[in-house]
């Protein structure tokens, strides 16, 4: 009768070296399954015992036990043998990688671990983003600021963001014909923390602070103050009437002033209201760079303008037409030949304030065709001519987009803006 067997049998224990393929083979364990035979001393992969002791399968280099390490070091026989065997004979000269040629490089290790040190001290400085944009975004919180400046930063804003909208819109690319290639012409982005119109307001807003905190630290007692609200100032009516005149004279006014109005009648107040108006004229280029450089004095205009004084120029945002540029061109190099040190203009910018010039007079076509004859710069059938003079640019455009008529008027911001770079007009 045979023996029984016992019902309870052991429990199966997985042994992973049964696993073990022969020869070396790549494996993803980790040493978490195989036993680890060592880490990659130059990219660091770990070594599995599947994969065995010899190049590593990432960078070739040698990686083994550290009893074979100390064998293959000692240069003996058995030694060199044995990395001939692990290298698979392509060791060359039968010397394997040294402890000492790696400890040679600690220089280089330690200068690049200093490296990576400084970059973590300064990432704090090199990672700070300056974004001005942003920051220009709480213009309208300033304490300063009137309720008119504030609404006018609003609107400008609103105005940047939608000519920033447009620009992306539109892209110019040229081609090259002689080399094949092509490149797209990038236009200057609008920078909110650039724009001369928040530039203005935001130094008005810093004068007015300065002359608040100014005149708190010299206010006047109680005293001071009832003996200056007894002064009474006085004008003396025709006291200085000679030497005002003689000093307007003195001045420089269009050269056509004296005919319109007579050294007498002149009305000195007549001019700064049409200036504190804003008049602008909305030009295609390149005639409107032509004009504020003085190479153009005869504008042609469908309407009958009836104001004469200073106006803005401002250019639209139709394409410039390359026939007519061209045309503008050379009749702008012949009077700038005449004309001597009047530069021609190299840019014309588009939906842009270009400059300031002095309306003179408006003629029909049949007045300026009598009184200029061949001096015209005009050839038209119907319409008007504007008669323009002392014409001053802009040292900078400033981005705005005209509306559709040709002469309209623009808020008071923008003036202010001019005036503080062409300075303000006075006759």
């Amino acid at each position: 009768m045979p023996p029984k067997t016992s019902s309870k049998s052991k429990p199966f224990e997985y042994n992973p070296s049964l696993d073990l393929k022969p020869g070396r083979h790549p494996c993803d364990c980790q040493a978490r399954v195989h036993e680890l035979v060592r880490n990659c001393l130059r990219c660091g992969r770990i070594v599995c015992r599947q994969e065995g002791s010899g190049p590593c399968f990432f960078c070739q280099t040698l990686v083994c036990t550290a009893d074979e390490r100390a064998l293959i070091e000692s240069g003996t026989k058995r030694g060199n043998e044995l990395l001939e065997k692990l290298m698979g004979g392509s060791t060359g000269t039968g010397k394997g990688p040294s402890l000492k040629d790696a400890a040679g490089n600690i220089d280089l290790a330690l200068a690049y671990r200093n490296k990576l040190l400084i970059a973590d001290a300064d990432s704090e400085r090199r990672n700070k983003v300056n974004d001005l944009q942003s920051d220009y975004l709480n213009l309208e919180s300033n304490p300063y600021l009137t309720r008119s400046e504030r609404e006018a930063i609003l609107e400008r804003k609103a105005q940047l963001r939608q000519m920033k909208m447009e620009r992306n819109k539109h892209f110019v690319v040229s081609f090259d014909f002689e080399s094949g290639s092509v490149r797209q012409e990038k236009e200057n982005a609008l920078e909110i923390a650039s724009d001369p119109v928040l530039q203005s307001i935001l130094h008005e807003s810093q004068q007015r602070m300065r002359e608040e905190q100014s005149r708190k630290q010299t206010e006047p007692t109680s005293e001071a103050r009832l003996q200056c609200d007894d002064f009474t100032p006085k004008y003396e009516f025709g006291a200085n009437r000679n030497s005002a005149a003689t000093s307007t004279k003195n001045r420089a006014l269009p050269r056509n002033i004296d005919g319109l109005f007579g050294d007498e009648d002149f009305d000195e107040a007549y001019f700064d209201d049409i200036a504190k108006k804003g008049y602008c004229l909305a030009l295609s280029q390149p005639l409107a760079s032509l004009v504020v450089a003085g190479l153009r004095q005869h504008i042609p205009s469908v309407y009958d303008v009836k104001i004469t004084g200073p106006v803005l120029v401002a250019s639209n945002t139709e394409s410039v037409n390359a026939q007519k540029a061209k045309v503008n061109e050379q009749r702008a190099v012949t009077r700038a030949s005449a004309s001597k040190g009047i530069p021609i203009p190299k840019e014309i910018p588009l939906g842009a304030i270009l400059g300031r010039v002095v309306v003179e007079e408006c003629l029909t076509v049949e007045e300026y065709a009598a009184e200029y004859g061949s001096e015209a710069e005009c050839s038209l059938k119907h319409g008007y001519i504007l008669i323009v003079s002392h014409a001053k640019p802009l040292p900078a455009s400033i981005p705005y987009i005209p509306p559709v008529h040709e002469l309209h008027q623009v808020n008071q911001n923008l003036i202010k803006t001019v005036n503080n770079l062409l300075g303000s007009y006075s006759v």
